[in-house]
């Protein structure tokens, strides 16, 4: 994501989200997500004030979580 579009994204997600009622994203099985996909979730954790997030992660046998080769 180049850094206009990174600008103009924080800008417009920050002027929608911050006068409306809080937001709750689910992601499910965020096992599968990848770097770009973890760097956007960073974003909006960091960007957005009223917003809350829940990953869902896969564990394996030893419970420890299963996180994307890419990630």
């Amino acid at each position: 994501m180049s850094r206009s579009n990174n600008s103009r994204m924080r800008h417009n997600t920050s002027s929608n989200i911050s006068s409306e009622n809080p937001m709750l994203v689910i992601l499910d099985n965020c096992s599968l997500m990848d770097e770009p996909s973890w760097k956007l979730v960073e974003l909006i954790k960091d960007e957005c004030s009223r917003i809350a997030i829940i990953l869902i992660v896969q564990t394996d046998r030893n419970n420890q979580m299963k996180i994307h080769p890419d990630a």
